[in-house]
């Protein structure tokens, strides 16, 4: 078995693999750059996370724990999001306001909210057992 996330793990994790796979989100498969790109924003952002000094490369996410799988789902939902929102828009006929992509914006928004809290408070966890397994052996 592979000790590190690959791109395939990702799909896996998040039932990515055709775009029939999102029935409200047909549209809403990630391209394998797209993937790269996440796996590299969730090794910064978990790399910044203190206490420093466990660090972590995209290429090299450790498969055995969720927290980096919640960070990578986090970081492609995070860009996906920013992406859309800035091109959403009221519509407006007969009579009927609606917005484009409104109520799915608001879905993935918590998704997306809920994977960062999720992935912050998993990581952070981590690397502080990680910190004080090697100033005093074993912890827990």
């Amino acid at each position: 078995m592979a000790s590190y996330i690959a791109i395939a793990d990702v799909r896996d994790d998040m039932m990515d693999r055709q775009a029939e796979d999102h029935l409200v989100l047909a549209d809403l498969a990630f391209t394998d750059p797209d993937i790269e790109w996440a796996m590299s924003k969730c090794a910064r952002k978990f790399n910044s996370i203190r206490p420093l000094g466990f660090e972590v490369t995209s290429d090299k996410l450790p498969i055995n724990s969720s927290v980096f799988f919640d960070g990578i789902a986090w970081a492609l939902y995070r860009r996906w999001h920013g992406n859309v929102s800035v091109n959403d828009f009221d519509y407006a006929a007969g009579g009927v306001n609606a917005s484009v992509q409104g109520s799915l914006l608001k879905n993935l928004e918590r998704l997306r909210d809920k994977l960062e809290a999720e992935f912050m408070e998993a990581a952070t966890n981590l690397k502080v057992t990680a910190n004080l397994e090697g100033a005093w052996g074993a912890v827990g």
